[in-house]
């Protein structure tokens, strides 16, 4: 097992990193998906061939390179042991004892340092301090003479101490006798010791051989051996791994990052990872597009769609994530299938829509129009139902159902007597018997006019009733008679005679002379021109006291006929016949020999007027006369207007013309 830290190879009782402290357990709970060290060493080989990249990589490999120990010559027993020689002695290059390893000065020109690691400084132990050298020492501390011992440095004044030479040994003041016992003992103390044997002089006609190692024995050694050796490659691969581990933790903080459902920070990291992996086909639709799969088979759709859109929108997708675009479509198709189900039928609508040209979405969309317009017309929201069905064209009956939509709101309304709205949509419906439904609002419409004393809305209303339905002339005249005897009450004597007067099937004489006379009586003026229409009406009609009142404000009698010969005076008729010529005679009578001079014209039944005729001047006993010739008499009542030279009213006549 190696750290995922820093590659330190770890023992399988080991609980924390000896190298950079990492704790075991933390290593064992990290995701299997993570990047290894072994894969850190494979991607650096990959870096090394790579051209450009090896053009990034510092100098710092050729520092490597050159402190590499050559390992080829190492035995498998696995085992270096380490002996302390005197750094100030030169060791013979030819030691060949076995079992033993003889190093150099130089290579052991940092005894009694800590051990450095691969960035130079010393290497951390498990406890997360530095790491002892082969002395023990443990920086920062370095041993520096103290005050009062040899070879310190004088400091403020005082010299430094000096040890006094030991009774008994060479050069002791006093001349201090040596113990013979002691000094015996140690020569046979030294003799027992073996000396170390020292290499073979080499021949001085051949070039000195490279010492081979010999076999290690193992030990405590080894375990050192092999940080040194790991040591070694790291820094051999420093350029490389200083370029790869960055994205080697990325690419982890990515997949974590990706657990953790921030997927467009997981995007942005697995960008940072580069090469590492399938870091690049992640970042080309790769997470995206397996994110929106896990929300789809959770049912999200809508979120699914979304992340399927994200891969869509990148500007290079790889090629398993191309269907990228089907995928959308086929969650909005899932989403709108789940609506439908719960009958949420404008919702599963508008998702069938966004499915575009996914199998059967475009039926769908017609089929939960159609449900839709079903549910409304059921809850009598006949207006949104009609839209709903208009919107599913020609699936199934939707036609029909519009047109029934129409009747039945109509109906309703027909009920609630909303007449004109239920007449509108009886005759958008076509549907049933629509257009005896419309006339029937139509008469009902008006009868509420009528109520409503409307009269005018009532006749109106009426008039557009379909002949063929019912003939309502009856029932305009009652409107009329009701209209002019409100305004009779009210004292409108002059509109009540129009109302009464527009009378066609119904006689309503009476009405009318009644209505006139009023009016006269409240109006007896001689400059009032329909006072003196009304008496001359009246006169004919010989109601009342309209003769009297009408020769004591004109001061004249007056009296018009009319018949076929210029000088018949006796047969005075109201009508005459077309196919002869019409004289139209008026007879004035005057006890105050008083004279006036008259002009006068016809207008006939259509309105046409006819040519103004002076009459001159007359006095008691005259006649004048005007003729009308067969080819200009037009056929219904035609009345005679006579003016004085005052514009006043004199004579009203009307004739008939058959």
């Amino acid at each position: 097992m190696y750290c995922d830290n820093c590659g330190c190879e770890l023992g399988p009782d080991m609980k924390v990193c000896p190298v950079c402290g990492k704790k075991v357990e933390d290593m064992a709970a990290d995701n299997g998906n993570s990047v290894g060290m072994e894969d850190v060493a494979s991607q650096v080989a990959d870096v090394s061939k790579n051209e450009d990249i090896g053009k990034e990589l510092p100098d710092i490999s050729k520092e490597a390179n050159a402190a590499v120990v050559d390992t080829d010559e190492m035995e498998e027993e696995g085992t270096t042991v380490l002996k302390a020689v005197d750094l100030d002695k030169k060791v013979e290059e030819n030691e060949d004892e076995e079992g033993t390893t003889v190093l150099s000065a130089d290579m052991l020109k940092n005894q009694g340092m800590p051990m450095p690691g691969p960035n130079g400084r010393p290497m951390p132990g498990p406890n997360g301090r530095p790491m002892p050298g082969p002395n023990g020492m443990v920086p920062p501390f370095q041993p520096r003479p103290m005050q009062g011992q040899p070879g310190a440095a004088p400091q403020n004044g005082i010299p430094p101490f000096q040890p006094r030479p030991i009774p008994g040994q060479p050069g002791a003041m006093g001349g201090m006798p040596v113990n013979e016992k002691d000094e015996k003992k140690k020569d046979k103390k030294s003799k027992k010791e073996k000396a170390p044997k020292q290499p073979k002089a080499p021949k001085a006609s051949k070039e000195p051989k490279t010492p081979k190692q010999p076999k290690e024995k193992k030990g405590k050694g080894g375990k050192v051996a092999l940080i040194i050796i790991l040591i070694v490659v790291v820094l051999a691969l420093g350029g490389g791994a200083a370029y790869v581990v960055p994205k080697y933790l990325n690419y982890n903080k990515a997949e974590e990052a990706y657990k953790d459902g921030r997927i467009d920070d997981a995007v942005e990291l697995y960008k940072k990872a580069g090469w590492m992996k399938d870091a690049e086909t992640k970042v080309n639709g790769g997470v995206y597009y397996e994110y929106a799969a896990s929300l789809a088979e959770e049912g999200n759709y809508i979120d699914a769609a979304a992340s399927y859109e994200k891969v869509i929108a990148l500007e290079t997708v790889a090629d398993e994530y191309k269907d990228a675009a089907d995928k959308a479509k086929e969650c909005y198709f899932n989403q709108a299938e789940k609506l439908y189900g719960e009958k949420k039928y404008t919702e599963a609508a508008e998702y069938y829509t966004k499915a575009g040209d996914y199998t059967g979405a475009a039926e769908k969309v017609k089929e939960c129009s159609y449900m839709n317009g079903e549910t409304l017309a059921e809850q009598k929201k006949y207006d949104e139902a009609v839209k709903a069905y208009e919107t599913a064209g020609d699936y199934k009956d939707a036609a029909d159902k519009i047109k029934e939509c129409y009747y039945n709101n109509a109906s309703d309304k027909m009920e609630a007597k909303e007449y004109a709205a239920a007449k509108e949509l009886f005759l958008k419906s076509e549907y049933s018997d629509y257009s005896d439904k419309a006339n029937e609002c139509l008469i009902k419409q008006a009868e509420t006019y009528l109520a409503d004393k409307k009269f005018e809305d009532a006749i109106k209303t009426y008039g557009e009733v379909d002949s063929k339905y019912k003939d309502c002339t009856k029932k305009i005249d009652s409107a009329y008679t009701k209209w002019g005897s409100s305004l009779y009450k009210s004292k409108d004597y002059k509109g009540a005679v129009e109302k009464y007067e527009q009378v066609t099937k119904k006689d309503v004489t009476d009405k009318i002379n009644k209505a006139k006379a009023a009016y006269v009586k409240d109006h007896k003026d001689r400059s009032d021109e329909t006072t003196m229409s009304y008496l001359c009406d009246l006169r004919y009609a010989d109601y009342g006291s309209a003769e009297d009142d009408y020769t004591k404000l004109i001061g004249w009698t007056v009296e018009s006929f009319v018949n076929d010969k210029l000088d018949d005076y006796k047969n005075k008729k109201t009508s005459a016949d077309s196919s002869k010529t019409i004289y139209v005679h008026t007879m004035y009578l005057n006890e105050n020999d008083a004279s006036m001079s008259l002009k006068g014209y016809v207008i006939y039944s259509d309105g046409t007027k006819s040519n103004d005729i002076t009459f001159g001047e007359v006095k008691d006993r005259y006649t004048t006369w005007m003729s009308i010739d067969p080819s200009s008499a037009i056929k219904g009542d035609a009345t005679l207007y006579v003016y004085d030279d005052t514009d006043k009213l004199v004579e009203k006549f009307t004739f008939t013309i058959k």
